[in-house]
């Protein structure tokens, strides 16, 4: 049913992106008339796993992941004006616990979540503690998520309802991040410790992945997201 390919199309990836890829595809001299054109556009753009519209998203697009068609994954960096990222943060010092405030580099990834394919229910992101890989031939590195600082503690933005939409703040330890069902998305703020980077590009240049626990029909699988470098190469 044509009708009903259309409607998926518009319910997954929006309705100013398919207008897109329909232009697109109308423009093209040599397209061959398909049988059914709306499944052809969502199996194309589905293989692109193009993005829900979201507006909070970062400036500066890192890379994005999808696991085995049934959930996907976009992440983006938020970008200060001067592209600097120290940052004064709320700190354990030494083994007393004392606390007190100190000057840190801080970068805040989006992270945008999205049920591409699971009907029989909805999907879940466990609570959990993020890092970056930063790994390198020699030895291996991850910036970790800052924990210490409530400011800077991660948050659940914004979430995409099928029946509207509910802006959200993050769980308490031991539940749910958020929970989707099919073509619901989600986008979470992650502020990480991006150590020995003292600007957003040194950043971009180290960082390599992102690894996220996703949990589909009661079992826990990974989601890892490959960093673009600034060359454009995953």
């Amino acid at each position: 049913d044509e009708d009903l390919w259309l409607n998926h199309c518009i319910k997954r990836f929006g309705a100013t992106a398919v207008r897109k890829w329909q232009d697109f595809e109308d423009d093209e001299d040599d397209k061959q008339k398909s049988v059914s054109p709306n499944l052809d556009l969502y199996c194309r753009m589905a293989e692109r796993n193009v993005k829900p519209p979201c507006s909070l998203e970062g400036s500066a697009f890192m890379g994005g992941a999808s696991l085995d068609g049934l959930v996907s994954g976009w992440v983006s960096l938020m970008e200060r004006s001067n592209g600097e990222t120290s940052r004064s943060v709320m700190l354990n010092r030494g083994n007393e616990g004392k606390r007190c405030y100190g000057p840190i580099p801080v970068i805040e990834l989006r992270i945008l979540l999205q049920n591409t394919g699971y009907s029989n229910g909805v999907i879940s992101f466990p609570e959990q503690q993020f890092a970056v890989d930063a790994s390198t031939r020699r030895k291996g590195e991850k910036m970790m998520e800052v924990c210490s600082d409530e400011r800077f503690k991660k948050r659940v933005l914004h979430i995409e309802k099928r029946g509207g939409e509910v802006v959200s703040q993050s769980k308490s330890l031991g539940q749910d991040m958020c929970s989707l069902g099919l073509f619901e998305y989600a986008i979470l703020s992650v502020h990480i410790h991006a150590r020995g980077c003292s600007t957003a590009a040194k950043f971009c240049n180290r960082a390599k992945k992102v690894q996220l626990l996703v949990s589909i029909n009661g079992t826990t699988r990974p989601l890892v997201i490959p960093f673009y470098s600034m060359n454009g190469q995953p």
